[in-house]
Parts: C-alpha cells; structure tokens; sequence
C-alpha cells in the first residue's frame, strides 16, 4: 500500500528525535513494533504491506477494511538499519550530534551566519618569535610555551584511524584521508589537553604550491573566507597560522608581513572579520571535540645543508652521456656543485631502474653506504625547497609521485560548477574528467594522457589546483566554458610568456619552470581572460621593411611519382628512410636569413629550437655539421609520417623564401604551429555551417590531411603562413593542371 511503507516510519521516528520530541518518537517506535514481524525472537521489518488481488475492490469502497500482508523482502536492510539507528538514539547510545557533528539539520537555507573567525598566530621557533616581535605583534604564541598543544593534520588523521574501528565486528576506522578547513578548526580535546591543528596548507612535505608565501597567503585569504560562509558550529572556527623559520630568509617573506600587519592585526581579511589573540584567549570560545588516544606534537623540520649551493649552476660540469656506471654517477652525486646536476644524475638513476623512484630499490654508494632513490629525492626536493628552486622542486616532486592534497578538491569545485575537465594536449573522451577522482586518479589520467614530458605533467597538476583557486574566487572567469582542457591552457601560458620574453617556446616552457607557483597562478589568470584567441598568440610579424609573398602555384603534377595512392603509407616510408638531397640543407640556411628562430619537431623542447643569426654566422650552407645537426633534430621526431610532414612543410618554406627574398619576419618561426594550423584550414575548408567543433574532430583532421597529396600539403602550409601573418589572401591550387 502507498504510504504505508515501515521504512517511513523509520524516517519519522529519527525526524522526532533530531527535533527533540522524545515523546513522539517513542510512540512512532511502537507503531514500528506493531508492524514489524517476530522471526526467531528478532523483530524485521518488511519491504512493505500489499492487498491481495480479491480484496482489492472491497478495499476501494472502503479504505482500511481489508487485511495487509507483508512481502517476502524481510527485512528490508535499509528500513531496519534506520530502525535500528532510532533505537540507539532512543537509549541515549548515541547522541544526534554523532550522526549530525556539523550542525546541519539546524541550517536554514539562504541563512548566513555571520561569525568572525579566530586565528591564533604560532611562531615555530624563537628566531620566528623575534622577527614577529619586531613587526610589532604581541598576540602571537610560541610553539611549546602554551598549555595549549598544536598538532599537524597528520597527527590528527593518525588519531581519527582508531576512531570507531571495531576487530570484533569487522569495522574499520576512518580511512587515512584528507583533513579540510572546517576539521582543522575546532579545539580537540585528547587525554586532557587542548589541541589546536595546523591546516594542510602547512604541510610543504607532500607538495611545494604553500613553500610560495605568495601562493600561502593567497590561500590563507581563502581558508579565512570559507570558514566564515560554511562554519555551523557552535563557537568560532580557529584558523591556526603556523609561522616556520624557513619563510623567515624567503624573498616573498614581506608578503606574508604585510599580510599579517596590514590584514590579520587590524581585525579584516577581505570583508571577513577576524580575531587574532593568543591561543588560551581563543580556545574558551572555540567549538571543542574529545578524542580518545594520543596525539603527536608539531615537528620541527631540520635545516639542511645545501651542498655547494653558491657555486655557479654549470651543468656542463658533469656530462651525462648514458655511459657511466652507476657507482660513477653516485660518486659524482656525492661532489655535483648544484643540485641541477644532482636532479640530473638522479633523474638518469631513475631512468635505468624503471621510470618512477618508488619502484626502485636502495642503491650504495662509495663508502658502503645505502639509500633508496626515493630517500635521495626527498631530500634533493628538502634542499630545492630550501634554495627556492621551483624548477628543481617541480621535476623532484613528478619523479617522486608527488600529489597536492588539495588537487581532488580544487576538480570537484570545477565539477560542482558544471565545468568539464580535459587533461593532455589532445581532446578524446578518455581524457576527459566529468566525476570526482581520488587524488592518485587524478594523476594516473595526468600520467595516461600528457605524454613523456615531465614539464608537462607536473605543470598540468598545477594547473588543475589553480584553476580550482580561480573558480573559488573569481567565477566570471568561466563565464560560457564548459570545458577546460588543461593542455592547451598551458600552451596559451607558454605562448604568452615566449611573446613577453621574445623567445622560443622551449625557452618560454623552461622559464615557466622556474618561477613560483604565485606567477603561474597569474598567468593562468591572464590566459583565461586572453580575447585574441590561441592563433592571435601563435601569429607572426614582418620584420620593419618586409616584402609580401608573390603569388605561389601548386601543382598535382608536381607531386613524387609513386605506386600507391596512401600517401599516410608513402609518408610512413619515406620518414623512415630520411632520404634528402644536399639542396635541401642548403635551402634550411638560406630560411633562416627570414626569422630569428626556427623550431624543427617539438616546440617546447629546447634542443630543436635553432637561433639563426648565430648558426647563419658559424656556418655555411654546405657545411657537414650543419646538414647534421638538421638531421639530428629531425631524427628526434618519432612518428616517421609526422617527421615527413615536417620536412615537406620545410621544403614548402624554402620555396616561400626563394621567391620572397624581401620577406622577414620578426617571430619564432615554429614549424608545430604551421603544420597544425594547416591541418586545420584544410579540415575547416568546405565545411559546412553548423559542422562539429574542430576539438572535437581533431583526430579525423589530421588522418585526412596526412592522405592528402605533396602538393595540397604546400597549398595548406602556405595558407597557414599567410594565415598567421595576417594577409589572408589564398594561393593556386592547381589539380592535374586544373585550377582548384
């Protein structure tokens, strides 16, 4: 019958409970009793009651006059695991504070509760205390020298793994998971002290974003903001703002000042108000929670020494040629003069045992003594962190696995926000993310889909985070983007930064490296509020005087004579031999009097970028080294067919600037890029209105364009050129002697 489940009964009897109608609940608890079935001395609860087939008319005229039964699904799992949460409600086993510790069934919806949020202000040691002293701070609290203990966040998850196991019955404590915001803000008591948790954004062993005071204070602004929109407890939420000795040398330790000066000390953090005093004053109006067990105290991290770190970053100092043995490389690891050399030779160890340091057993070096590569990585990363080398810190932590706490957070605040997120340079449906992921998912997708470049995937975890900062803070960033595809992104921000710097985009990658994550963050920024679109960046401008193309004709009859018509195959064949005439070499030198710089295969590798000024000055057209060093870069170029493509797009170049001797350009001249925007024009040509979008057929595109013939490839790659210069004027493209 509708409406007369046992379930909702069930439902009803812990309604009244939450409402503290302890008189209503025990009268619906009767009622469950009434309709529950006796089986072997236990009570259960049916899935629900029915009327027979026959009564079913006679119950219609007269409602409740024919008798129910129950089904055979006894009992319902669901309904009796209610029943028996009221029941223990019932005999005050459990309180509804247990099954509701955040407040919610008091929350009213649009109702904002407005409460200043306590921060209590911790120095770490006593050279911390000084330098807060000298700022003029007398509110702050020295670690240890309060009654009132402070833990880290993995203390307080090492605790909470006990809490509700039970051997007996199978039950297992909580998982050893992440501690957010509203968490690390309350008072814990344990064996009859006072704890006060140091946030996540603390904790720079696990990631290296919060080792950038920029990036902490940024983030501290947001903590602040949260805690105030989404606190339910009774009391204030205590923000604990732990203050290490390592910030104090730090270039952006005034940051961190003046936001404790101008904002924390002066009672407002973006419209929020705050209240900053000494932890015994903020403990009495804190939300408190007792836990059994123990908890472990806040440890200092030691200061480590950084070998050899005035000495000039020469990695030239120590070659790697894939030769040495292994005692070799970790005798030279004991003496490397900078910890880029160090990453280098540990990286090259990396590489022999496996690919990933925590796969690798423990190495010995020359006094007998042994480490694993993860041990040496962690403490290279320890030292990166302690020179502010973000370089350094962002390859150590991708060898090493190394995961933001907070990356599966800032995903779900693009998913909750009805935002799709792709990872990888290429858009296919498997890279695409549109459901939570665990962090190690995350990373997993990063590792399937962004390719063999470290850069790339630890960049793309960055990205990720900040995107997720952004959405938090400034949505209209978003405004009409359903999804974010996180490669292009980053070369949108490689882009931006080889323009601002004039230079090439491998460059332009390295340089991204090494900067702090507070200026990737920025540049992300500005990447999502660009309006000229990614073509606008990858543009070309004519040098001060340059000539325009003369008219170029193409022609079928132009094309190699061949036995087949899959010309994907014949590319696939002549990649692969790398057959090319002494004129072809010669032709390179000559295009290189056209630009600055040519990048042959790979644009953010930094070997294939070639200035030419310098090349043109060192050598000469015919020169053997010269013909070498081109096939070199082209022989990096895996895919056969691919590097034919290169090639013919480069011979298509040499005829551009043998008819066009006037013709300069003051860009990069980035072979990827033209190639890419002519496969493009080619699949957009003759489209019709309304087709899919090009993202979305990307890989058809280029699968069409590599069938097209030798000639259609040149009338595309100079379209391409014109494209990216501006003209927009369209070439002859003549088809067995027939205008096209």
């Amino acid at each position: 019958m509708e409406s007369e489940w046992p379930l909702f009964y069930t439902y009803q009897l812990i309604n009244h409970l939450f409402a503290g109608d302890h008189a209503a609940a025990l009268a619906v608890n009767q009622q469950l009793r009434r309709v529950a079935l006796s089986r072997g001395g236990q009570f259960l609860l049916p899935e629900l009651y029915f009327v027979t087939a026959e009564d079913v008319a006679e119950e219609r005229r007269n409602p409740g006059s024919a008798d129910r039964r129950p089904n055979d699904n006894q009992p319902l799992v669901w309904a009796q695991s209610l029943w028996v949460v009221g029941r223990l409600l019932l005999m005050d086993a459990i309180g509804v504070n247990d099954l509701d510790p955040v407040n919610r069934r008091h929350h009213i919806s649009g109702q904002i509760i407005s409460r200043a949020v306590s921060v209590a202000l911790v120095a770490e040691t006593s050279a911390v205390d000084a330098a807060l002293i000298g700022m003029g701070s007398d509110r702050h609290t020295v670690l240890g020298q309060s009654r009132v203990r402070v833990g880290s966040v993995r203390a307080l998850v090492e605790n909470l793994v006990d809490l509700g196991a039970n051997a007996r019955l199978g039950i297992t404590g909580r998982p050893r998971r992440r501690v957010l915001g509203l968490s690390t803000a309350k008072v814990y008591e344990v064996e009859g002290e006072q704890w006060l948790i140091v946030p996540q954004l603390f904790d720079t062993d696990d990631f290296y974003l919060t080792q950038d005071l920029a990036m902490l204070v940024q983030e501290l602004r947001s903590t602040i903001a949260y805690l105030h929109r989404y606190w339910q407890q009774p009391g204030r939420p205590i923000l604990t703002v732990m203050i290490s000795e390592w910030m104090l040398p730090s270039p952006d330790f005034v940051v961190l000042l003046s936001f404790l000066r101008d904002e924390l000390m002066r009672s407002m953090v973006a419209g929020v108000p705050v209240h900053l005093d000494r932890v015994e004053s903020l403990v009495t109006r804190a939300h408190h929670i007792r836990l059994p067990g123990m908890m472990m105290g806040w440890a200092l991290r030691p200061q480590l020494r950084i070998p050899h770190a005035n000495q000039p970053d020469d990695p030239a100092i120590i070659p790697l040629d894939g030769t040495e043995s292994e005692a070799v490389l970790l005798v030279r690891l004991a003496t490397a003069p900078a910890i880029t050399q160090r990453l280098a030779i540990l990286s090259e160890l990396v590489r022999r045992r496996g690919g990933h340091a925590a796969s690798v057993s423990s190495v010995t070096d020359e006094t007998g003594r042994q480490s694993t590569l993860t041990e040496l990585l962690e403490g290279l990363f320890r030292q990166a962190q302690q020179a502010r080398a973000w370089g350094v810190m962002r390859r150590t932590a991708e060898l090493l696995g190394k995961v933001d706490a907070y990356l599966e957070v800032a995903l779900m605040d693009l998913l909750v926000r009805q935002k799709r997120l792709a990872v990888g340079r290429s858009y296919t449906s498997k890279a695409l993310i549109v459901e939570p992921l665990s962090n190690h998912e995350i990373l997993n997708r990063i590792k399937a889909f962004c390719g063999d470049d470290p850069r790339e995937r630890i960049l793309t975890q960055e990205l990720i985070v900040h995107l997720g900062g952004w959405i938090r803070s400034d949505a209209a960033l978003f405004t009409d983007v359903i999804t974010l595809r996180i490669g292009p992104l980053l070369q949108t921000l490689i882009a931006l930064s080889a323009r601002e710097r004039t230079v090439a985009p491998g460059v332009a990658f390295d340089w991204l490296m090494e900067q702090a994550p507070s200026v990737i963050s920025l540049k992300l920024r500005e990447a999502l509020t660009w309006k000229g679109g990614s073509s606008r960046l990858e543009s070309l401008r004519l040098a001060d005087g340059s000539a325009n193309f003369d008219a170029l004709v193409f022609r079928a009859e132009d094309d190699p004579q061949t036995a087949t018509e899959d010309w994907l195959q014949w590319r696939m064949i002549e990649g692969a031999i790398g057959r090319l005439p002494d004129a072809f070499y010669r032709g390179i030198w000559a295009l290189m009097a056209h630009a600055p710089t040519l990048v042959i295969g790979d644009r953010y590798n930094a070997r294939n970028t070639l200035d030419c000024a310098v090349w043109r000055s060192q050598s000469t057209a015919g020169e053997k080294n010269f013909a070498l060093t081109i096939e070199h870069i082209l022989n990096r170029i895996v895919a056969p067919e691919y590097r034919q493509l290169v090639i013919e797009g480069l011979q298509t170049l040499i005829q551009i600037a043998e008819k066009n001797l006037g013709l300069r350009v003051q860009d990069a001249l980035v072979i990827d890029v033209l190639i890419g925007h002519a496969v493009r024009l080619a699949w957009c040509h003759g489209q019709r209105e309304g087709h899919a979008s090009y993202d979305e057929v990307r890989d058809q595109a280029w699968n069409a364009f590599y069938q097209r013939p030798p000639h259609q490839v040149a009338y595309y790659v100079t379209e391409a050129l014109e494209t990216l210069l501006g003209m927009g004027e369209h070439r002859e493209l003549i088809e067995m002697g027939a205008e096209k």
